[in-house]
């Protein structure tokens, strides 16, 4: 992992708070590294020809199964 040092207006600091404008720009890089990990599986679902709509009910499916499975008292 590398640290980075930015420069930031001191009007936006004082407006956000430091703590505050931290907080966002780490959110906004783990959902940076997110959408960059879901890219590189959609590339490797096309480069496999998969069809990548059966994953997704597959996947879809099972979570439901699990769900049921796991908190049955939900649904007597």
């Amino acid at each position: 992992m590398t640290t980075l040092q930015i420069e930031v207006n001191d009007k936006v600091l004082h407006s956000y708070g430091k703590e505050a404008l931290t907080k966002q720009l780490n959110r906004y890089v783990k959902l940076e590294a997110m959408r960059l990990a879901a890219l590189e599986v959609q590339q490797a679902v096309t480069a496999a020809q998969l069809d990548n709509d059966a994953l997704w009910e597959e996947a879809r499916v099972k979570a439901w199964e699990d769900f049921k499975t796991k908190r049955p008292h939900l649904f007597t």
